[in-house]
């Protein structure tokens, strides 16, 4: 009687889901009193985690609420923009954490070769062993590549970043694919389940380690909030030799509130032995300060050329780091080091040809409104040149003080543990 008691109040108290309810209690009665006390165990267990998933998430909506963008326009596979709002919250809390944890299983890796450069070889999570039937080879270096929200490892980006590595070296690229859980609408989510992906990555990464690859030779690249899933990745592995940041997303990452779940709250210079960043969108969708090792600002990292004409300027923005890492790797793109508006005369090479030992602020400035070409036969060392200049118009800012958060414990948790002990 004193388990249908117990499990009474936590449907009253929205906290379990009231259509499996009573069959999981029907089920530990047919067993013993250690089944029962089991089952208690793992719905209060449960019960913490989607109570603090929850809380976390309603820091970021209030983070969200203060900043200048409460929406994201993206681009779906026809080619069509639409906005979604950064801050709608599920009617069924419960239903979206069974949903979003599902969708983790649906995690895979592609993985393509000059021997399979269209067609991709697919790995699930924990079918690892299926590597040796791919044309992975262990000795050549490894470029993984984490898509950003509300797309998937075959968007037209992602694809392009892998064939220009293809075109030109004889490397492993290997694209994550966690689109399920990218085209959920509901953002604040998302980024509560960015360690969640991460993890799975990083179990990715080591069995690579293992398999004999040399972790230097392994350079993590994302786009937006694939940034900061490729920075949690290495959190607890062993960290890789180099991890890119393409306009890491600036939206529910400012105030590091994913770090209650451990480790840091976004991309950081921790996260591996070289970090590099192109901010491109700063201050609007991208991370306005600097957050690695190296950090460029092409034409002064916040509204790029051909971008301020139009409407969705921002996304427009927001893409060009794609694209300048894109031409980064088939010509030399060439930064100045700046610091507080002044420029120095040090030089150095921005983008996939980034020596790992560089250090510091750097940026670019464009002379023309138009886009750097993709095309390696339309674009020349000469014409790059020609469009990176020094410029005196840029504006750092400062790296804001950690906010910390603190998370209280909800009043029905403390409820369930006093009943529970009633009980039992």
């Amino acid at each position: 009687m004193k388990i249908f008691i117990l499990f009474f109040v936590l449907i009253k108290s929205g906290i379990i889901n009231s259509n499996t309810a009573f069959r999981d209690v029907f089920i530990a009665r047919k067993g013993n009193m250690f089944s029962v006390n089991m089952l208690v165990a793992e719905t209060i267990l449960r019960m913490q985690e989607e109570t603090k998933i929850e809380r976390l998430s309603s820091y970021i909506r209030k983070e969200i609420m203060t900043s200048p963008h409460k929406s994201m326009p993206v681009e779906d596979e026809s080619g069509n923009i639409q906005h979604l709002s950064l801050i709608t919250v599920p009617k069924n809390l419960t239903d979206i954490h069974e949903k979003l944890t599902a969708q983790l299983s649906n995690i895979t890796f592609h993985i393509y070769t000059r021997r399979n450069s269209h067609k991709p070889q697919t790995l699930r999570l924990h079918n690892w062993t299926s590597l040796t039937k791919t044309n992975f080879e262990k000795s050549r270096p490894v470029k993984i590549i984490v898509h950003e929200w509300q797309s998937s490892a075959m968007s037209k980006m992602c694809l392009r970043i892998k064939d220009a590595y293809l075109v030109k070296y004889n490397y492993n690229i290997v694209m994550v694919d966690w689109r399920d859980l990218a085209k959920n609408t509901f953002y604040t989510y998302v980024v509560m389940y960015t360690k969640y992906i991460a993890n799975i990555i990083s179990d990715f990464t080591i069995m690579l380690v293992d398999y004999g690859v040399n972790v230097k030779n392994v350079h993590l690249i994302g786009y937006g909030i694939g940034a900061h899933i490729a920075g949690f990745s290495q959190e607890k592995a062993r960290n890789v030799g180099r991890i890119t940041g393409l306009d890491p997303i600036r939206q529910g990452f400012m105030r590091g509130v994913v770090s209650y779940f451990g480790g840091q709250g976004r991309l950081s210079t921790n996260n591996a032995r070289f970090v590099d960043v192109i901010h491109t969108c700063a201050g609007s969708f991208g991370i306005e300060f600097a957050i690695g090792h190296a950090d460029f600002y092409p034409n002064g990292g916040q509204r790029q050329p051909g971008c301020g004409s139009i409407s969705n300027h921002h996304l427009c923005s927001h893409r060009k780091a794609l694209e300048i890492f894109i031409e980064s790797i088939y010509n030399k793109l060439v930064a100045f080091q700046c610091d507080y508006r002044i420029y120095k005369h040090e030089e150095v090479v921005m983008g996939d040809k980034t020596p790992l030992t560089t250090r510091g602020i750097f940026c670019t400035k464009s002379t023309k409104t138009v886009s750097i070409s993709l095309n390696p036969k339309q674009s020349n060392k000469s014409d790059i040149h020609s469009k990176l200049v020094r410029s005196r118009s840029y504006k750092i800012y400062p790296n804001p003080n950690k906010l910390l958060i603190s998370v209280a414990v909800h009043y029905q948790m403390i409820k369930v543990v006093f009943i529970s002990a009633y009980c039992f």
